[in-house]
């Protein structure tokens, strides 16, 4: 409907002869991208993608961009050839073309390309959708019928006398194809598969007997045909003629008979191409009249006059292929008027100014810096000129109570739209000596006259009663920073505001107190810019809030009352921070012109919309106050530098801003290209984990103004502002799960549009990092560290086996030692006894030899005693504390009591524990030294020897004697040193001390000191 309501509305611009329509085309060309200029067929897939087949290669357009695609070199997978003749989505994800005269088909996810098995070697030309989802794919004299899958369902091969013409097949009403080639058609039905002649060689026009099937209209059962020389024919579905336009120049001719394409627009309209210079003709089908559309060599026309294909896509956009590129019109563009090639007295260097409504309801527009001024009849959209003569050098044009006025120079000019009476002003000269422009001209709505003069001039008022009134910078009625202004506006209360592209300060002229304040920004809160650039346009809402246009700052909008301010700029959606000219409609919407387009703010949804020549304007770069609305017709009227334009604001903004689909394009990983797999969850190796990722908000009509955020669930925190980057890298992933998702929007919108389909990916984790590896690490490192460990017992214990069975072989000598001198010597020892005996028995008389022989006799004793001793020692069977305890008092008892001294025995040894034979050898021969220097030295009368064996093996000596003088021992005495170098022996301690007699204390481990017998 809104497509209807579009051509409707420029139906109203259309004249019979001489008027064409203002279209406003955006072009593309090998300049923006495309693959070739020369292009052939256009389609648009189920996501929105455009494709374009052209004579050298494919390409994609996704808004933004073009992506190409051409034939290879030894690559299948490629493109055969470049030149695309027809081109179709035959099921979604899957283009059908023909190249290089063969089929080749596409899987639009990865890019590759293939050719069915089924078309291999068969040489083709067009292919074209029929009903039910069948495709007719044209050979010469023949057509194949293929389903979605490309299985053949049946080969069309009709009846021709004349061989040799490319197929043509076109779903009719019911069950009927027309079916032919241009010589001669055929009625084909499809369910009793006769064909009934259509129109034969008697049926074509006398010159060269050919027709070009163009198109068929299934409401009104009419088939159009072309003919080279002859024009354009409609027939009845019966096949009666009903219409002939000739080859000519007038709007009942057709301009070219060489047709590229016929193609309906609504129930009476028809888009007719050319193919050969005559451009764009657009039949009414009621009237049966042509308008032309064609190039005039402008930026925003058509590109070429010599068409090859047109094509609708899903929004209602046309695309215009020619031989030099694409021309687009944009839905929400379409409906826009403009005028530039009216403005002949336009010089180079001017601009236009401003723009209103006069009494006469014709739309005024001065030059800037010139004295020319245009005028719109808005019936006719004729332009036409004020007299130049009486019109000043423009600075200033505004509504004057019934005139407008006109400032600039040193004089005004005053000119009534009613009469056409012109009024010059020329008194400034008294007020304002120095100036040379009156910059600005208004009537108060109170009826005073308000003028602003440069050079110092200030303001002068003139009351609607006569007086006049003069304000200078310094002047008693306050104060402000600037000698002149050349915008203003008027609040509620009649206030006036003004301001000038010299200064960022807002002037505020109080009504009631006639008196002027300045309005420092940097001081209210809302406005965090410290350096404001100049106001070029000023505009007060229906809330008595101040919109203020600034050139480099963007806008701001100030509330008087609570002294506050809301900014806007480029980082709210603004298309640039210069911006120029502000207008309302009748629905709140701001309209802002600035140096990069036209800008509209939602202000209730705070959202900007933005337009430029990339949206289809005739023209991006708006000039100051250049901007009207006009309520009574619901127009929109803006002027750029050199064009004028109007247009319906509800029109333009219908058809945008809807959801952005986004696609991920493009995986790399490591550098290389991955092919994205829809079936699910994509497991990478663990050594693919560089990813870079290329994505696409998708928008044909408004693309380039798209921003993106990105996030990769499993590396980032939080969504990451790309700005209008597509493409987010990550390097040295770690093994685990991602999801990757995108989310887009319009520069200056408030919601964004999520990724329908996030990517779930893995990095797969390396095997020396896996639960299995890591249990068969631990698995082999225990056997390893058992196999270790037990080796090392096993040795231990083969050692300690050596060294028990070399002990017990040590023990079990110094028990066979002992015994045997126990035996041996000790016999013997007794025989000499027993004899030295006998003899002093026998021997009584002789004295002397009863001494020796008693000698004898003491010395076998103590030799018994002292072997009785080393047998102790060597024999491990008295290895314990209780043998310790019994043979230390069975000695010291004897001992002592043969040389009279009490002995005092204590043991605390509660239970029996090994000692060690060499510990227990040094101990008792510590304690039998100590034993022979009490007898020997101490003069003692008791003696008190006390043993411990808990922890540790405690012996402790103490005598009643004289105690020990350290001083008093000899030179050359071995006894105390004896007992030291023992101790050491086992690892012990021994100490002497003087405590009512003397005090030996022996201390040493049981178990440290080991046997090193035959070591």
């Amino acid at each position: 409907m809104r497509w209807l309501v579009a051509f409707l509305f420029l139906a109203l611009c259309f004249t019979a002869k001489t008027q064409s329509p203002s279209f406003t085309f955006t072009n593309y060309t090998i300049a923006n991208g495309l693959a070739d200029n020369a292009v052939n067929c256009i389609t648009q897939d189920s996501r929105g993608f455009i494709w374009l087949g052209t004579r050298e290669g494919l390409s994609r357009y996704d808004g933004t961009s073009f992506k190409n695609f051409f034939t290879r070199k030894n690559d299948s997978t490629a493109l055969p050839g470049n030149t695309i003749g027809s081109l179709i989505e035959y099921k979604p994800g899957y283009l059908l073309m023909t190249c290089a005269s063969r089929v080749v088909s596409m899987n639009t996810m990865t890019g590759e390309f293939y050719q069915p098995w089924q078309f291999r070697n068969k040489v083709v030309y067009y292919i074209r959708p029929l009903k039910d989802r069948l495709f007719a794919i044209n050979k010469i004299d023949s057509s194949f019928i293929v389903n979605e899958q490309l299985q053949i369902t049946d080969t069309i091969v009709p009846p021709f006398s004349t061989k040799g013409g490319i197929h043509r097949i076109v779903s009719l009403k019911g069950n009927n194809w027309l079916i032919g080639t241009p010589w001669q058609y055929f009625i084909f039905n499809t369910v009793s598969k006769k064909y009934i002649p259509f129109l034969g060689e008697k049926d074509m026009p006398d010159r060269e007997r050919m027709l070009e099937f163009q198109y068929y209209d299934e409401k009104n059962d009419f088939i159009y045909f072309s003919n080279y020389f002859e024009g354009l024919y409609r027939y009845s579905g019966t096949g009666v003629l009903l219409h002939h336009w000739k080859a000519g120049h007038t709007a009942s001719d057709i301009e070219d008979g060489n047709i590229a394409f016929v193609r309906p627009k609504n129930d009476s309209t028809l888009w007719i191409g050319a193919a050969e210079g005559g451009g764009l003709s657009i039949l009414n089908t009621t009237t049966n009249l042509f308008t032309r559309v064609k190039s005039d060599n402008n930026a925003s026309s058509l590109l070429s006059n010599s068409l090859t294909f047109n094509f609708t896509d899903r929004d209602k956009n046309e695309w215009i292929a020619t031989t030099d590129g694409i021309s687009k019109l944009n839905i929400s563009t379409s409906g826009i008027r403009s005028w530039r090639s009216e403005f002949v007295e336009l010089a180079k260097n001017n601009t236009l100014l401003n723009i209103t409504k006069g009494k006469d309801q014709n739309i005024y527009l001065p030059v800037f810096n010139s004295n020319v001024v245009y005028r719109i009849n808005q019936q006719n959209n004729q332009v036409s000129l004020l007299d130049r003569d009486k019109m000043p050098a423009n600075w200033c044009m505004n509504p004057f109570g019934n005139d407008l006025i006109f400032s600039g120079g040193a004089a005004a000019t005053k000119f009534n739209p009613l009469t056409g009476q012109y009024t010059k002003i020329d008194f400034f000269k008294k007020y304002f000596p120095l100036s040379d422009i009156v910059i600005l001209a208004f009537k108060h709505s109170n009826g005073d006259e308000w003028y602003s003069g440069n050079n110092g001039g200030g303001f002068i008022r003139i009351t609607k009663e006569g007086s006049v009134y003069q304000y200078k910078k310094d002047g008693p009625r306050g104060n402000f920073s600037v000698s002149y202004y050349s915008v203003h506006a008027e609040d509620k209360k009649g206030d006036l505001w003004f301001g000038v592209n010299k200064s960022s300060r807002l002037l505020h002229w109080n009504k009631e107190a006639d008196y002027f304040t300045e309005v420092a920004f940097d001081t209210v809160k809302g406005l965090n810019e410290t350096n404001l650039a100049g106001i070029t346009d000023l505009l007060i809402d229906n809330d008595n809030n101040i919109w203020i246009a600034f050139d480099g700052t963007g806008v701001g909008r100030y509330n008087p009352v609570n002294r506050t301010a809301t900014h806007y700029t480029i980082q709210n959606g603004l298309p640039t921070n210069y911006v120029y000219a502000l207008q309302f409609d009748n629905k709140k919407r701001l309209w802002i012109g600035t140096l990069k387009g036209l800008s509209c703010l939602l202000v209730k949804e705070n959202k900007f919309i933005n337009f430029s020549k990339e949206d289809g304007l005739p023209a991006d770069y708006f000039s100051e106050r250049c901007i009207y609305f006009d309520s009574s017709t619901n127009h929109l009227w803006v002027g750029s530098r050199n064009t004028l334009m109007r247009f319906s604001p509800d029109l333009l903004l219908g058809n945008t801003r809807k959801i952005i689909p986004i696609y991920i394009d493009e995986i790399m990983v490591n550098g290389q290209q991955y092919y994205i797999d829809s079936s699910g969850i994509t497991n990478f190796h663990s050594s693919g984990n560089n990813l870079q990722f290329r994505f696409i908000g998708l928008d044909i009509n408004s693309g380039n103004d798209i921003e993106y955020s990105y996030q990769l669930t499993g590396a980032d925190q939080d969504w990451i502002y790309n700005s209008n980057i597509n493409t987010a890298s990550y390097a040295n992933l770690a093994p685990g799960n991602y999801t990757f998702t995108v989310r887009a929007r319009h520069k200056g919108d408030n919601e964004w549009s999520m990724m329908q389909v996030p990517f779930f990916f893995t990095i797969q984790t390396p095997w020396t990092k896996t639960w299995w590896w890591k249990l068969l690490l631990i698995t082999v490192a225990a056997a390893v560290a058992w196999f270790i460990i037990r080796s090392y017992y096993l040795r231990k214990l083969e050692h300690q086996k050596a060294v028990l069975e070399k002990k017990q072989a040590i023990e079990k000598e110094r028990t066979r030692i002992a015994t045997d001198m126990h035996d041996d010597f000790g016999a013997s020892l007794s025989r000499i006894k027993f004899l030295s005996e006998k003899i002093q028995l026998q021997k009584n008389e002789d004295l002397k030899m009863n001494e020796d022989l008693g000698k004898i006799s003491a010395y076998s004793d103590e030799m018994a005693e002292k072997m009785g001793e080393i047998v102790w020692a060597l024999n491990q069977r008295y290895d314990s504390s209780g043998d310790l305890v019994s043979f230390c008092r069975s000695y010291a008892s004897e001992y002592l009591e043969d040389k009279n001294i009490k002995l005092s025995f204590v043991s605390t040894v509660v239970k029996d524990i090994q000692i060690n034979g060499e510990i227990r050898r040094n101990i008792f021969l510590i304690m039998k030294e100590a034993l022979h220097n009490i007898v020997k030295h101490a003069h003692a009368s008791e003696v008190s020897l006390t043993v411990d064996c808990d922890k540790e093996l405690k012996v402790s000596i103490h005598d009643n004697g004289r105690g020990f003088d350290p001083q008093a021992v000899r030179p050359f005495a071995n006894g105390l040193e004896n007992m030291k170098k023992r101790a050491d022996e086992i690892s012990g301690t021994i100490r002497i001390e003087n405590n009512n007699g003397t005090v030996v204390s022996i201390t040493a481990d049981p178990g440290i000191q080991q046997n090193t017998y035959g070591q």
